[in-house]
């Protein structure tokens, strides 16, 4: 289910890659800052581990997820062209 899952997130299209590089890029943060482990032995963590990756990405996600904001405010700014701060339904939709 978790891969079918993951399939139709990627099928979708929209920010699902760039938030899959963005895990793995935490993922591989940690890795690299843990001298003694290897990438390649770095396919299993443990629970502290996985608790300390999952932490971080906490941490970054809210980092992420405004700028992904910052660009649909953007983006719904320019639908109003009167500067009311409201979107007409006729335009949002279209």
């Amino acid at each position: 289910r978790h891969q079918l899952l993951k399939k139709r997130a990627a099928e979708a299209g929209g920010n699902w890659p760039m938030l899959v590089a963005f895990e793995r890029d935490s993922v591989l943060n940690y890795v690299s800052s843990k001298s003694e482990q290897s990438i390649a032995e770095a396919q299993r963590f443990t629970f502290q581990e996985s608790t300390t990756i999952m932490e971080g990405l906490a941490r970054g996600y809210g980092k992420w997820q405004h700028s992904e904001c910052q660009a649909m405010k953007k983006d719904l700014m320019k639908l109003d062209v009167d500067g009311t701060g409201r979107v007409p339904v006729s335009k949002f939709y279209s």
